[in-house]
């Protein structure tokens, strides 16, 4: 499965990547900055896309309507340390199929790639 994780928290992004790579075979790449994850999604394809929806420059419900146009069948995933605004999300006609609360835990990880696996 491949994955791309975005977000600006270079910890963040790491500790994520860490925890997916511990718990399932991945081809992971991480992009910090939206501009930059829209090249990587180009070239990696991935099947699952965790994105921080506090970017600088474009947040992440405008990156994820812009990947979306490309990347019609991958699994978007808010990670967000607010609560869900789906108030937002429909405003921005974007619907993450998951939502995760930062930092992420292991168990919600699991859970998601056992899902998105299992859709595939």
């Amino acid at each position: 499965m491949n994955v791309l994780i975005v977000d600006d928290n270079v910890d963040s992004a790491n500790i994520i990547k860490s925890l997916l790579e511990a718990i399932a075979p991945v081809s992971i790449q991480v992009a910090h900055e939206p501009m930059q994850a829209l090249d990587v999604a180009v070239s990696h394809r991935p099947d699952l896309c965790l994105l921080d929806i506090g970017l600088p420059g474009m947040d992440g419900y405008d990156l994820a309507a812009r990947l979306r146009k490309t990347l019609p069948t991958t699994v978007f995933v808010a990670l967000s340390g607010r609560h869900r605004d789906e108030s937002r999300e429909l405003a921005t006609g974007v619907s993450f199929r998951y939502f995760l609360q930062k930092p992420a835990r292991l168990d919600a990880l699991k859970i998601l790639l056992a899902e998105v696996a299992a859709a595939r």
